[in-house]
């Protein structure tokens, strides 16, 4: 007869007529759900950001189209005296969302300063400012074309 070695098995799941546990060193259960938190907390503070620059790039955009339009404007009125030219600028800014820190007429060119406030937490940060300036393409010049208008009667 030969002699055997007893045989070593793992162990059952079942140890006396009861299911064995198995103890973890470290409980990492949750773990999942902290990770999903994080990267969700992440995403809204990109989006949030994302959302602040574009609202400082709106006000800019809106800053710099209500200095021209105002320009414009205030051209049309620039013979008028800086007054009459200053005050229609400052209607045509305020209707654009923006409030005219500026204006002054050089010659017949009206050059206005505006700001414009941002939206949301852009408006932390500061206003936006924008110039323009507006005038006749040529240099006005007070004595009537003798070929474009005639003649000079007697």
């Amino acid at each position: 007869m030969t002699s055997h070695a007893p045989v070593r098995t793992a162990p059952s799941r079942y140890e006396h007529g009861r299911r064995a546990t198995t103890r973890r060193t470290g409980d990492d259960r949750g773990g999942a759900t902290v990770l999903v938190l994080a990267v969700g907390l992440v995403t809204v503070l990109v989006a949030l950001g994302t959302a602040a620059v574009g609202a400082a790039i709106v006000a800019r955009h809106r800053a710099q189209t209500a200095a021209d339009l105002g320009a414009l404007a205030g051209a049309v009125d620039a013979m008028d005296g800086v007054d009459e030219a200053c005050a229609r600028a400052a209607g045509i800014v305020a209707a654009n969302g923006a409030r005219l820190t500026a204006c002054d007429l050089d010659g017949f060119d009206i050059v206005v300063a505006v700001e414009a406030r941002p939206t949301g937490m852009a408006g932390v940060a500061g206003v936006a400012h924008a110039s323009a300036r507006a005038g006749p393409v040529e240099p006005f010049d007070a004595t009537p074309d003798p070929v474009a208008f005639g003649p000079a009667p007697p």
